[in-house]
């Protein structure tokens, strides 16, 4: 069975954020045994410039594997975890989902709120609607609506970048196709233009890719290299 956690506005600027609670919180609940972190997404809320203070605008989504029967500790134990990590003057927000109960509404949300001011209120009404776990942990506990916005886009399947996934962190400078496969699973690496490279061709990885979500995988998108250099592939620039 899949689980979606979304994390949202758990860190203060300046400090270790979201991002890094939701690897740790993931890592967690794989050492607990409870589920296996396939990897974390990240999606985009509203824009910065909407939100008076506000130097980025983004939430986390925990893609995990388990048993069903595994979901009330996976919740308990997170909760716990959040309360005791988040930062201090923090407005945290936690949802858990199993997959199969996001839907359209949930989805509708999500969009609404990459647009509009939307409500601490509408997103504690919209889960407990759709059976969905989700809490404010510190402060005003606003980050409901970035950690239930995170889990409509990921059940949507094309919408963010990947994180962090097992072994993407060890892909940097000049590889061959085949060494990245060895260091990191991705469901598909492919070129702009539909092309998967050969298996001994080198690929310019620079400080490391920041693969994509791509109808519920995970996307390496790659563009050819410029004619002379010592690669024949490179990654493909954000849009």
């Amino acid at each position: 069975m899949i689980f979606l956690i979304g994390i949202d506005d758990s860190g203060q600027p300046g400090k270790a954020g979201t991002d890094s609670l939701a690897l740790e919180l993931g890592l967690h609940l794989q050492t607990r045994g409870l589920a296996n972190l396939m990897h974390i997404s990240r999606h985009a809320l509203l824009p910065p410039d909407e939100l008076p203070g506000a130097s980025e605008n983004r939430a986390y989504c925990l893609a995990l594997s388990g048993e069903g029967a595994a979901l009330r500790e996976i919740d308990m134990e997170s909760r716990v975890y959040i309360m005791r990590n988040a930062r201090a003057g923090s407005n945290a927000g936690f949802t858990l989902a199993r997959f199969d109960q996001v839907n359209q509404h949930i989805l509708s949300f999500a969009r609404a709120s990459r647009s509009l001011l939307v409500q601490r209120q509408d997103a504690l009404d919209l889960a407990r609607a759709c059976g969905i776990t989700t809490v404010g942990f510190t402060g005003s506990g606003s980050g409901v609506i970035g950690s239930l916005a995170a889990v409509g886009w990921r059940w949507q399947g094309s919408d963010g970048e990947i994180a962090w996934m097992p072994g993407l962190h060890t892909l940097r400078g000049v590889m061959t196709f085949h060494e990245v496969l060895h260091h990191c699973t991705f469901d598909y690496v492919q070129s702009t233009r539909g092309h998967t490279p050969l298996f001994d061709e080198s690929i310019q990885l620079g400080n490391g890719p920041t693969p994509l979500l791509k109808e519920n995988r995970t996307l390496l998108l790659l563009e050819a290299a410029p004619r002379g250099a010592q690669w024949q592939w490179v990654l493909a620039k954000p849009r």
